[in-house]
Formats: structure tokens, sequence, C-alpha cells
């Protein structure tokens, strides 16, 4: 699996994480995780402008963000492009602490 697909992977079991959370009564596991994406995209996103809309498949808004911010930096020059990947890693590693601290 290349680096974008396992990030878009990422993104989908972080917005159903997100959503169960809520849904369970687990607001503030929730609350944690979209502070983390707004973190890791007000750390990235002043690299390219983008219209950060909800147009992705993502039922989050704050995965939504992420994901096209990442998109946008994706399809940029090179340096843009290696920004792209260190938003790929930051979720990634995001996603691996998420599944070591979910409440069971």
């Amino acid at each position: 699996m290349s680096q974008k697909e396992t990030f878009q992977s990422n993104l989908a079991e972080i917005d159903e994480i997100i959503i169960k959370c809520e849904k369970n009564g687990n607001k503030e596991f929730a609350d944690k995780i979209k502070e983390k994406l707004n973190n890791i995209f007000r750390s990235y996103a002043s690299e390219v402008y983008f219209d950060d809309g909800l147009d992705t498949i993502y039922s989050n808004y704050d995965v939504s963000k992420v994901f096209n911010l990442a998109k946008a930096l994706y399809s940029g020059n090179e340096v843009q492009q290696e920004y792209s990947y260190a938003v790929f890693r930051e979720i990634a590693k995001l996603y691996n602490d998420i599944d070591t601290n979910l409440p069971k």
C-alpha cells in the first residue's frame, strides 16, 4: 500500500472512530482527536492555498480539512509534495496513537 493509500485509510478509520466516540458518549476522546487534527492542519496549511470545504468522503469536518490540505499539497510543487508526505506521516502517527489509547 502506498503512503497516499495508507493516509486515506488512516483518515477513514479516524473518521469512523470520531463518529463512534461521539455516539457512545465519549465526546472528550473525540474532541482530543479533533484537536490533534487541527494542530496538524495548522502546521501545514500555510504552505498552500486550497478550499477546506466538505467535498470529501469523510463525515467529520476536521478530517475533511486535513484530507483537502494533503490533496492540495500532494498536487503542488516538489516542496509542497514533501509537506504532503509529512502530513501523511503525522496522520499515521495519530492513527497509531488513537489505536493504542482507544477506550475499550
